[in-house]
């Protein structure tokens, strides 16, 4: 991925359910060409998934089920629940969610 703050291309941690999940998608909706993004819309002609497209997708849920969860909702949710995973500790969550301070972890 490429880092939010910085721009700098890095390693992400993954589980083995998430590459599951990865190969199926790929197996959909084929491979992407060499250098370009994995995650493409679905919606007209695919083309890389921006952050805009990525936040419509909750958005879209939303008006459906009249909700109002977003993409930050979700990371916190995932947060909270490696939090409560007995095997992982703050430092591996917080390396996980790549906080830039611990505080910022501890209070997920």
């Amino acid at each position: 991925m490429i880092s939010k703050g910085t721009r700098i291309r890095q390693l992400v941690s993954a589980s083995p359910n998430s590459f599951r999940h990865l190969g199926s998608y790929l197996a959909t909706d084929g491979l992407p060409d060499p250098g370009q993004p994995v995650w493409r819309t679905r919606r007209d002609d695919p083309r890389p998934l921006a952050y805009r497209a990525t936040r419509r997708i909750p958005q879209r849920a939303n008006d459906e089920l009249g909700t109002d969860w977003t993409l930050h909702d979700a990371r916190h949710t995932a947060a909270a629940r490696m939090a409560g995973d007995e095997p992982l500790t703050l430092a591996e969550v917080h390396a996980i969610l790549r906080h830039a301070h611990l505080d910022t972890t501890a209070a997920a």
